[in-house]
Formats: C-alpha cells, sequence, structure tokens
C-alpha cells in the first residue's frame, strides 16, 4: 500500500493463489474448445521462461462452489498439469461473453511487431534477419525470410513459433549460405521480371522455389538456363503448388540428364 500512495496507484483487484484445481470449472459455454497443442506449447513457455505470474479470470463460485474461468482456461490446464499454483482473480460483473467480444477486438501482434521487439532489445540475430530482409528486398516476407534463415527448404510452423518468442538464432555459416539463397532467388525473379512477369514479390513463388531448391539433384545453374529461355511460363500462378509445377516443367523440359521428380507441397505447409 506505501507504494501506492508514492505513485498515486491504489489497489484495484486481489490476486488470489491456490494448488486446489478443483476449485475451477473450464468448460462453460461461451468458451473455446481446448486445444491440447496449444496447451503443451504454453506448458514449454512457461518452463522456458519462468511464466508463474501467469493469472487467471474467473467468476463468483457458481451453484457448485466453483469458479467458472472466464478467460485462462488454456493457461489453466498448462499450469495444472506442470502441478504450478493457479493465480487467479475474481471479477463481479464482468461475463464470459464479455471476455470473448474483447479477445476479438484484440489487435493481433504480427511478426513485423515481434521484429522490431527483438530488434529493440538489441538481440543481434534479430537485428541480422531485420537487415536481411532489407538487402534482398524481401520485405515483409517473414514466412519466407524465417524458411531461409532456419536452413529449410520447406515452411515450418514450429520455426516461426520460435521466431515469435524470440528464440531465432542464426549462425555464421548460416548467415553465409542464407546469402547465397537470397541472391539465388533475387536473380531468378530478375531474370523472369525482365521478360515482363513479375514474381518478385511473390510469397508463394518463393516458397515453391525454396521447396524445389531442397530436392536432391536439382543443379541451380541448370535452372537458371531454363529460367533465362523460358521465362514466358512464370506467369498465372495463385498457389505455392502451382509455382512448383511450373518450376518442375522448366526444369525437366528437353532435361533428360538432370532430371529431377519434384515431391509435392504439403498442404498443411502451403497457406501464406
Amino acid at each position: 500500500m506505501k507504494n501506492g500512495k508514492k505513485n498515486g496507484s491504489i489497489p484495484v483487484h486481489n490476486i488470489l493463489e491456490t494448488t486446489n484445481y478443483d476449485l475451477f470449472v473450464y468448460e462453460i459455454p461461451g468458451n473455446r474448445a481446448v486445444n491440447q497443442t496449444h496447451v503443451a506449447k504454453l506448458k514449454n513457455k512457461i518452463i522456458k521462461r519462468h511464466l508463474k505470474e501467469l493469472f487467471i479470470i474467473v467468476g463468483p463460485k457458481n451453484g457448485n462452489e466453483k469458479h467458472p474461468i472466464y478467460d485462462g482456461q488454456h493457461s489453466f490446464l498448462a499450469l495444472k498439469e506442470l502441478n504450478y499454483p493457479i493465480r487467479y482473480m475474481i471479477v463481479e460483473y464482468m461475463k464470459p461473453n464479455d471476455i470473448s467480444m474483447m479477445n476479438t477486438d484484440k489487435l493481433n501482434w504480427q511478426s513485423k511487431d515481434y521484429l522490431k521487439k527483438y530488434c529493440d532489445r538489441n538481440n543481434e540475430n534479430y537485428a541480422y534477419y531485420r537487415d536481411y530482409m532489407d538487402k534482398f528486398g524481401f520485405i515483409n516476407k517473414f514466412r519466407l525470410c524465417t524458411t531461409i534463415l532456419n536452413g529449410n527448404f520447406q515452411r515450418s510452423s514450429s520455426n516461426e513459433d520460435s521466431f515469435r518468442a524470440g528464440d531465432f538464432e542464426i549462425t555464421a555459416a548460416g548467415q553465409k549460405d542464407a546469402e547465397v539463397v537470397g541472391s539465388f532467388i533475387n536473380q531468378v525473379c530478375s531474370t523472369i521480371a525482365d521478360s515482363g512477369e513479375l514474381v518478385g514479390g511473390n510469397t508463394y513463388f518463393g516458397m515453391a522455389l525454396m521447396h524445389a531448391l531442397g530436392h536432391h539433384g536439382f543443379k541451380r545453374n541448370v535452372f537458371m538456363k531454363k529460367v533465362k529461355s523460358r521465362t514466358r511460363t512464370f506467369r498465372g500462378c495463385s498457389t505455392s503448388q502451382q509455382w512448383l509445377e511450373v518450376i518442375a516443367d522448366a526444369y525437366n523440359h528437353r532435361n533428360k540428364k538432370n532430371k529431377v521428380l519434384f515431391r509435392p507441397f504439403n498442404e498443411k505447409l502451403i497457406a501464406d
């Protein structure tokens, strides 16, 4: 209370703590269905970052002497499975529907917000990520850049989660490889653009090209020759799978010695 008087703040709600998990009920009308994958991710974050101060918002006790959880059901389950205490705040007038409406109205964080956040904290890995985007013109192409900078050839949601969590790292060797890949993608896009086709700003094309680069036997010099001779074929696509088919057709055209059998995209990784 003394500290509150000094800075003009006063306590409004008490945060309580308990290990009596039976004191709460989370399956109430209006709540989202529990996503066990999200619970598992929260558990990992809580352990890694010692996030024991998370609190949930609950209503007054119901007829069964239990507090209905209005907000934080996933946090509750994660803390419960870890046998950590539950911190909670009781609200008297708020209803479950009020919470869902406020969550809907939230302005969600985007990748650019996370990038700025960690750059502002002088994280060298994120500063390199930002500079890499600028250097190769991949502005706001976060899925493409995260794929390249993690040394992968297909999109990985786990890598994107790590980026948002502040865990992105890239070694000197990784930087060197990423520079080569970035230069190659730009060379391909510039060659196609010279014919009047615009693919450079298309993330779907970039992801399809990364997928192709990951195929055993794919030779970049061979592909560049095909790009120069068949630029007009690189048009009219709206998905990564369609772009991959165009890339495959161009690469394998009259190319018996170096022909590559391209695997299809994992459908879960296509969406941009």
